[in-house]
């Protein structure tokens, strides 16, 4: 899975990703 908002590669099993310069958590789609 990736996580559009930071260009990051997540595990299969994420459901939300962060960014390291943002304190907001997205949810992956």
């Amino acid at each position: 899975m990736y996580c559009m908002k930071c260009g990051a590669q997540l595990p299969d099993d994420a459901v939300f990703c962060s960014c390291a310069f943002d304190s907001d958590i997205f949810e992956v789609s």
